[in-house]
């Protein structure tokens, strides 16, 4: 107890990790430890051992917690937390290994898998192989091909480099999907964009803008309308345009197939946009079940598609992005209508 005193009134002011537990609350050094921090008004990252008992927490942290450390964001968020207490400097070249082993550890001592979302609930990453057992025979193989390649490169350091390199890359995206975040480009784009329509069960919310009506033309078009079809979901989708001229006897065409399938089209003009919804009305997104969020881009180099899943805070800023170009859409039937006037 003397020497937690001692480090905690440290003239230096000591950064404090105070790592929750179901025990922690029974022992009276760490009340103790909490109370100083609290008291003395130490800099802190609080951290939760158990994965779900985040509600838990009581006492003066109840409100400032980071929470479970088994994914790479909050990993992240603790760095940035406590360098901004650091005056020394720091060399981040081993930090995406050191993260990489700290997860692994930490994941494995409190016993842990990374959860998979599946239709009809989340499994365990090992129940998922199970269920899936191409994936299962996939992730294998690969394994096996990377303790080959261990072994047999090893008098070779560039190309064992090489190999390191390329798994660091698939170690950085399965943080990335960890955090609930999914990149398509231009090979992988078409097959995941349209079994996402394809599965989708309640609704599904979508922009067209014009840089995208050329794939509509193609068979990606046709896979689409097919998706729709076969879906579960009700659809409905905005075409953007500037003004009305640009509404041509194809895109009326495009427009019709999907009311064939029962989609439900708008179109929304930016000319009688407000400007506040100027900027999302460049943007070509689309939301499934409220659950998932897609973003596409469109450069030189192909398509490109950002998909994040369960991320609320960034589902509700489009869920209200999509009511707003919404009400200042309007229907195809009635478009048609008031132009035949």
């Amino acid at each position: 107890m003397e020497q937690m005193k001692f480090a905690l009134q440290a003239p230096e002011r000591p950064f404090v990790v105070i790592l929750l537990s179901q025990d922690y609350y029974k022992s009276p050094h760490c009340m103790a430890e909490m109370g100083a921090t609290w008291a003395l008004d130490l800099p802190f990252a609080v951290l939760v051992r158990d994965q779900g008992q985040e509600s838990d927490v009581k006492g003066v942290f109840k409100d400032r917690l980071n929470a479970w450390p088994g994914t790479a964001k909050v990993v992240e968020d603790f760095k940035q937390t406590f360098q901004q207490h650091y005056k020394g400097p720091l060399n981040d070249s081993g930090w995406p290994e050191a993260r990489g082993k700290f997860l692994t550890e930490f994941r494995r001592s409190t016993k842990v898998e990374p959860s998979i979302p599946q239709a009809g609930g989340f499994h365990t990453a090992e129940q998922s192989l199970v269920k899936t057992p191409h994936l299962r025979t996939n992730v294998g193989c690969l394994l096996e091909s990377i303790a080959l390649a261990a072994s047999d490169l090893h008098v070779y350091p560039a190309f064992l480099t090489g190999v390191l390199e390329e798994i660091n890359l698939w170690r950085y995206k399965a943080d990335r999907w960890t955090e609930g975040q999914f990149t398509t480009r231009t090979d992988s784009y078409a097959g995941v964009l349209v079994q996402m329509y394809r599965n989708a069960e309640k609704s599904v919310f979508s922009t067209v803008i014009p840089n995208y009506l050329s794939a509509w033309n193609g068979g990606l078009g046709e896979k689409i309308l097919t998706a729709h079809k076969e879906s579960k979901a009700s659809v409905i989708r905005i075409f953007i345009f500037k003004r009305e001229e640009e509404v041509t006897e194809d895109v009326l065409r495009i427009m019709q197939g999907l009311c064939a399938v029962r989609c439900e089209v708008r179109i929304l003009l930016t000319d009688n946009c407000p400007e506040p919804y100027l900027a999302t009305a460049m943007e070509d997104f689309t939301l499934i079940d409220d659950k998932v969020l897609g973003l596409t881009q469109f450069n030189d180099y192909g398509v490109r598609a950002d998909w994040h899943f369960d991320d609320k805070p960034r589902l509700e800023e489009y869920r209200l992005k999509w009511d707003g170009l919404f009400n200042f859409s309007e229907e195809l039937r009635k478009w048609r209508s008031r132009r035949a006037k």
